[in-house]
């Protein structure tokens, strides 16, 4: 990295060197601070979560620019979008093709101009190489001083408009103090990742188990790269986490249910369902709390009703064309995907015909953990980084690494904390295989041509707001509380050492490209 940094001295790059030194100083203080509070401090460990995911957080989404991570660009239009409803112009919100109107100094993210590509619209980010830290370097934060409105090519996606209101709500002040392009987009980046630290932190407070646990998952590479950028990855990721913590909370207090419980619930169903349908079965592992702890059991079957009310309610309302692409009872096609690079729409499976033959679903669903596991495995910690770019890869020992991090913090739980019975083990062991089964059932359905034998449009992100729960399934309560609490900060501390070596890796990558 050294010799690669030198090559820049006297050149254009030279600004290069100057950022590699804040990014050492930046990793110093963020890693530096986070040990010590874990091993010396006296915060409490959902406060030291804050503090440095946070930090973290904003390292990578400098060496990782904006629009660099997984579908970015879309969730950047969707984002948007909600901050010109926000702001109430520009009026009209689109031109008469139905193409949303954006501010023209922004026309350079998603079609960056002198590109050496006239026929096609570059955005920028997508590919991370040194002209990106370039362009970042040359437009700087602040506006350009163009005026005017002009449309973007791109559309959002159709999901819940509160998946987007924080970075729109960064948008909102970026655009209202006048910053330019990137200026807007990172504030947008730092909302997003300020939502997943707020309800992250209040996971950890939360959970009465496996606090330690939460805050290693959120130090996975992945997850850092996803909570510091536009993506609403990060609002699922929030409320995911969130919601583990409030069921083990329920399951495993002594307390009685109260009303403001089962709203709390009720609140998360309708803001977590209708952003990603699949993730709904997730509210399954609210049947882990006792029936005792409600008055009676008329309002227990009352509450249980009123959330799966709400669940249907909410996805059939923000995503009702969706809803019945997937269920589609006619036993015909479902849907038509666009089939990798030949521009003709190819007829994919359909949900009864599924159904009809399960022993070909099995099939499938066999023959696509024997073909991609070890690559959802390994991308959901993060081992092809910027968009699942091959070229930016986390070693797969560093990998193995986080794994075997999460596992042990998984197992090491003390002997007086509140004890998991294996009926409830067992059920979030089901809760979590039947998301997966659904998550592969509608990428089947939505993605995948007939004759495929495995599913396609599956990633490994797609599982992590489901892994903290599968991992404390396995909770173990075998450590003394000292033990226990040594063990994991050390484990935690170990997390971010690595994840400093990767950034300063991702960064030399970036530099060498071309």
């Amino acid at each position: 990295m050294i010799g690669m940094l030198h090559s820049f001295s006297g050149t254009e790059d030279a600004f290069l060197i100057t950022w590699a030194v804040f990014l050492g100083i930046a990793l110093i203080i963020v890693i530096g601070s986070g040990i010590y509070l874990l091993l010396r401090g006296k915060l409490r460990i959902h406060q030291i979560f804050f503090i440095t995911v946070f930090g973290m957080g904003v390292i990578f989404s400098f060496v990782l620019p904006p629009l660099s991570a997984p579908d970015e660009v879309l969730h950047y239009v969707g984002a948007y979008q909600l901050s010109s409803q926000i702001m109430g112009h520009p009026h009209p919100l689109r031109d008469e093709k139905n193409q949303l109107m954006i501010r023209r100094e922004d026309v350079f993210i998603d079609d960056l101009p002198d590109d050496r590509d006239p026929d096609n619209a570059t955005v920028v980010g997508m590919h991370l190489e040194k002209s990106t830290y370039e362009e970042l370097h040359k437009r700087g934060l602040l506006s350009t001083g163009e005026s005017g409105y002009t449309y973007t090519l791109q559309q959002p996606v159709v999901t819940i408009p509160c998946a987007y209101l924080f970075p729109a709500i960064g948008f909102t002040i970026a655009r209202l103090l006048k910053l330019g392009g990137f200026g807007m987009l990172y504030l947008g980046r730092f909302m997003n990742l300020l939502l997943f630290t707020l309800m992250g932190m209040l996971a950890v407070r939360k959970t009465p188990i496996g606090k330690e646990l939460i805050f290693g998952v959120s130090l996975f590479p992945m997850v850092l790269e996803l909570v510091s950028s536009l993506s609403y990855d990060t609002y699922i990721l929030a409320l995911g986490f969130y919601l583990t913590a409030t069921i083990l909370e329920l399951a495993l207090s002594d307390r009685q249910i109260r009303w403001q419980d089962a709203a709390e619930i009720g609140i998360l169903a309708v803001l977590l369902s209708p952003c990603k349908m699949v993730y709904c079965v997730l509210f399954a592992a609210c049947l882990i709390i006792p029936v005792r702890k409600w008055k009676n059991p008329g309002y227990y079957l009352a509450t249980i009703a009123l959330i799966g009310g709400l669940i249907v309610l909410s996805i059939v309302f923000v995503n009702f064309s969706q809803f019945f692409r997937y269920v589609d009872l006619s036993g015909t096609t479902a849907t038509e995907a666009e089939w990798a690079g030949e521009g003709a729409a190819a007829e994919t499976y359909s949900l009864m015909g599924t159904l009809k033959t399960p022993v070909i679903f099995l099939k499938i669903l066999r023959n696509t953990f024997q073909i991609k596991g070890v690559e959802y495995l390994l991308t959901m910690v993060g081992h092809w980084m910027g968009g699942y770019d091959p070229g930016l890869t986390v070693s797969v020992p560093i990998v193995i690494f986080f794994i075997a991090a999460v596992l042990l913090l998984s197992v090491s739980g003390t002997r007086d904390e509140p004890k998991l019975g294996a009926g409830k083990r067992l059920w979030l062991f089901v809760t979590v295989l039947l998301l997966i089964v659904l998550l592969l059932t509608s990428m089947l359905v939505a993605y995948t041509p007939k004759g495929t034998d495995y599913a396609l449009g599956v990633q490994g992100r797609y599982f992590l707001p489901a892994l903290p729960m599968l991992l404390i399934a396995l909770r173990g309560r075998w450590m003394s509380a000292s033990g226990s609490k040594s063990l994991s900060r050390l484990v935690l501390s170990l997390e971010l050492l690595m994840n400093g070596y990767i950034l300063l890796n991702l960064y030399t990558i970036v530099c060498q490209r071309v």
